[in-house]
């Protein structure tokens, strides 16, 4: 199968053979979002038996046979990043940078792990660099008082849960 998210929030499986519609769900009606201005532009993820889509910073998941909803995440500021499939802590997770800052959820059932917020356009995807920290950007400079620049953050799992930590920022 293809899996396809198109601007106006539309998500299909296709048949890779032949191009036919196996499924398709209106992701915006899912989530109760409305077309953000220059539409939905996040890529959709496949993990597991599950395809999950960012539609104006929620993210939504579904069943890859189905299309059924398997969850909803929690509400977010608008974005336009995609679900970016993470390890942290040696435990896999789902990061959406959204307009509000970045959330972590369970990729089985969108349960939130943690969050942080730093408000910024949400157009950037995250990025673990390779002692394990987490980069998040933002860059429009759209006036409405969002950040622009590139924060640095600690992400840790401990016996009280987890804590994210600013290490920097380059704002």
């Amino acid at each position: 199968r293809v899996y396809t998210f198109g601007a106006t929030g539309i998500l299909n499986a296709l048949d890779a053979r032949d191009g036919k519609v196996v499924w398709s769900r209106n992701a915006a009606a899912d989530t109760e979002k409305k077309v953000p201005d220059w539409g939905f532009a996040g890529s959709p993820l496949v993990t597991g038996d599950a395809v999950i889509v960012a539609a104006a910073g929620r993210l939504a998941a579904y069943d890859l046979a189905t299309g059924k909803v398997r969850w909803m995440g929690p509400a977010g500021g608008a974005g336009y990043s995609s679900p970016h499939l993470a390890t942290i802590g040696d435990q896999t997770q789902v990061l959406l940078v959204n307009g509000a800052g970045i959330v972590a959820v369970a990729p089985t059932d969108g349960t939130l792990l943690w969050k942080h917020e730093w408000r910024g356009d949400g157009i950037i995807q995250p990025a673990l660099t390779a002692d394990g920290d987490l980069l998040i950007g933002s860059g429009s400079g759209i006036g409405d008082g969002s950040k622009t620049g590139t924060l640095r953050l600690k992400v840790a799992h401990g016996p009280s849960g987890w804590t994210v930590e600013e290490r920097w920022t380059s704002i």
